[in-house]
């Protein structure tokens, strides 16, 4: 058998090979660096600074100990949490940065007597959240409401039932307008209505409708404790 001739190692191959080691030695820290800025952005939260920043949300507390709280859920979003009379309670919000500003939820109304109204949207749409303290309960009932303005209304405002009355919130005089639907005992529920330029319209659960003109509702600075 031929035995094969071994040829040497040129002097390119050399230099070749220092160069391919060298960069990969090189590589090593990089990637390792790499990686551990990776671990660092996984950690990195949304703090509640950067989050007012970057929203325009704000806490709010009030002369009696009541507040209205913004508190982490995950790495990027926050929702409410909410004191009235020493009861606390958390509301169905998913907020972060990525919300769009009229969609953050601000301070409308409050009382004393244990009512909180948050209010979202635009002039086309607007959400109601109300929170109403429940002293035999001790807790806090939650309800949220939509109202659809009609684009020829002059009126801008929220509409919302409570305790078998229809009011209307108006945003522009801060003040309650307010109208009894049923007095024979049951009570009227409902979640989305409708603000026209002189009626409002409470949509029922099965797509029926029933309407109101704005001229018979008295005018109120409050909630009500009780029926009046």
């Amino acid at each position: 058998m031929k035995k094969l001739k071994e040829e040497p190692i040129s002097h390119f191959k050399i230099v070749f090979l220092i160069i391919f080691f060298v960069n990969c030695k090189g590589n090593l820290p990089k990637q390792e660096n790499r990686d551990k800025q990776g671990d660092v952005s996984n950690e990195m939260t949304l703090t509640k600074e950067f989050f007012f920043n970057c929203t325009g949300a704000r806490d709010t507390f009030f002369a009696n100990g009541d507040y209205l709280k913004y508190i982490p859920i995950d790495k990027e979003h926050y929702e409410i949490e909410v004191k009235i009379n020493d009861i606390l309670d958390t509301l169905d919000f998913y907020l972060g940065c990525k919300t769009h500003s009229g969609m953050i939820p601000k301070v409308l109304f409050k009382s004393d007597l244990g009512y909180l109204g948050l209010g979202q949207g635009s002039s086309s749409y607007r959400y109601l959240t109300l929170c109403s303290l429940n002293k035999e309960a001790k807790k806090i009932n939650i309800n949220k409401f939509e109202t659809a303005i009609d684009v020829a209304s002059e009126n801008d405002g929220l509409l919302f039932i409570k305790d078998n009355w229809l009011f209307l919130y108006d945003l522009s005089r801060n003040k309650f307008f307010c109208k009894k639907l049923l007095s024979d005992g049951k009570s009227f529920v409902a979640k989305e209505f409708e603000l026209y330029k002189n009626r409002a319209a409470i949509i029922c659960e099965d797509g029926n409708s029933q309407t109101y003109f704005l001229d018979e509702f008295i005018v109120r600075d409050s909630i009500p404790n009780h029926s009046i």
